[in-house]
């Protein structure tokens, strides 16, 4: 698939936003106006409160065609197969990045009609993606730290973001950006395990970074990347956070209702994820 990091993530979008440009700010507003009026998106952090009261962890199931680091992950899987797999989860990921994930930012209505809230899982960093965004029927958008410039701009897109209906999931690596997320105003937190430069998966660092920064009141905190199985879930609840992104594990194998069927069952078997002990879990 071609060098990958964080410029060429970039770069990868600079097509997909010159053509934004090229409809203009005011059409992407009205097409977005009007795509509110006829569809109005489920509540995704509704649906993530949900979870965590089902089985004390919400479960976002991901549609994941391929990675960068994996290549192709299951391609035979239709939009619309995944969406009725899922219809069990509390959330969907949708990857609609084409060059590295095979995603397709159509995939998003295709999958509307499972009337699970949405995600949009790209490279998102400039506003007239939202506002393309808030067209899609999505529920959310995620907006990643590493590839905006400072507070004040990650500001304005999750601004925008609430200004349009979509909950701004804001995604950091570490403590540094989990700070810029903060002073941005983010609530809804993601923290990857995969470091977007070098793709290399680290679970260990980050359950270490929510034990060391643990959730404020009114922040949801969200686990991604290295889980692969419901006691990486189970593991992920007892550190605190209170949703997990689960996608590579449901799709591989072509079988993705049975695999979130496996880990929804998992949930609920005894292990890890009862009171955490004094001093927490990971020392």
């Amino acid at each position: 698939m071609g060098a990958v990091g964080i410029g060429a993530f970039k770069d990868a979008k600079a097509d997909e936003i010159a053509a934004l440009k090229g409809l203009g700010r005011a059409e992407l507003e009205a097409r977005a106006r009007r795509e509110g009026e006829l569809f109005s998106p489920p509540d995704f952090a509704g649906a993530l409160e949900a979870g965590v009261r089902a089985r004390g962890i919400a479960v976002i199931a991901e549609y994941k065609r391929a990675s960068p680091s994996l290549g192709e992950i299951e391609t035979g899987v239709a939009p619309e197969e995944a969406a009725e797999a899922f219809r069990d989860a509390d959330c969907m990921s949708v990857l609609t990045e084409p060059r590295f994930f095979m995603g397709d930012i159509s995939f998003l209505p295709r999958m509307s009609f499972a009337g699970v809230p949405m995600l949009r899982k790209d490279f998102v960093f400039h506003p007239l993606q939202i506002l393309d965004t808030a067209a899609r029927r999505a529920s959310a958008v995620l907006l990643i730290v590493r590839f905006i410039p400072g507070v004040a701009e990650l500001r304005e897109l999750v601004l925008l973001a609430r200004s349009l209906g979509l909950a701004p999931v804001v995604e950091v690596l570490g403590a540094d950006e989990l700070d810029t997320a903060r002073s941005a105003g983010a609530d809804i937190v993601q923290v990857n395990a995969r470091d977007l430069d070098t793709l290399k998966v680290d679970l260990l660092a980050s359950l270490r970074l929510i034990e060391s920064n643990p959730p404020r009141p009114g922040e949801f905190f969200i686990a991604a990347s290295g889980l692969r199985d419901a006691t990486d879930m189970r593991l992920a609840r007892l550190a605190g956070f209170r949703g997990a992104l689960v996608g590579t594990a449901l799709m591989r194998g072509g079988r993705p209702r049975e695999r979130l069927s496996e880990f929804l069952e998992g949930m609920k078997a005894p292990g890890p994820g009862g009171p955490q002990p004094a001093g927490g879990c990971l020392r």
